[in-house]
């Protein structure tokens, strides 16, 4: 059985208050038994290749599959520009 891992609990220190890292987040990882590990794009806090690819590299150098990115746009806000930008913000994460 293969098993991935979500940092529910950490969401918000990586994601909003910054206060962990991705790669803080990562190298805990390592003590779970688990395959794989899922991201969200909370927890990318830079959009540059550079960043991402070392994100990726840092995933893959501790012996884990990345099976899931999780992006959040909103398409249900009644402002049509909003959705617009959360049209674009989610082509630019795929």
């Amino acid at each position: 059985m293969q098993i991935s891992a979500f940092p529910k609990c950490y969401l918000d220190a990586i994601s909003f208050d910054k206060s962990m890292s991705v790669f803080d987040w990562i190298e805990m990882a390592t003590a779970l038994p688990a395959e794989g590990l899922e991201m969200y794009e909370g927890f990318l806090w830079q959009l540059d290749d550079a960043y991402v690819d070392s994100v990726a590299a840092a995933i893959q150098d501790a012996g884990f599959a990345m099976p899931m990115m999780c992006c959040s746009p909103d398409f249900t806000n009644p402002d049509a520009d909003a959705r617009k930008r959360a049209v674009e913000h989610e082509a630019e994460m795929i």
